[in-house]
């Protein structure tokens, strides 16, 4: 199965587009292939905005990719 890919547009110019992939290995395991890439404005603006919030983008995708799991492995969990 394959979702198809999301794009965001964020306050300061910041564009954000997100693909997730999702595919049987057998009967009860799954792959989740997950990406996610930040566009900057051009100029300055750009540079100033990746200075102020390098560590959010870094943190942000990660954060979001354990809480996945976690309620995954919940739900797995459940079903069993």
């Amino acid at each position: 199965m394959r979702i198809t890919g999301l794009n965001i547009k964020l306050p300061f110019g910041i564009a954000m587009r997100e693909d997730m992939s999702c595919r049987a290995v057998n009967a009860s395991e799954s792959r989740v292939s997950y990406r996610c890439e930040f566009r900057m404005p051009a100029g300055w603006r750009g540079v100033f905005v990746r200075l102020l919030l390098r560590q959010q983008f870094d943190a942000g995708p990660a954060d979001s990719l354990a809480r996945l799991a976690r309620a995954a492995e919940r739900e797995f969990a459940h079903t069993r």
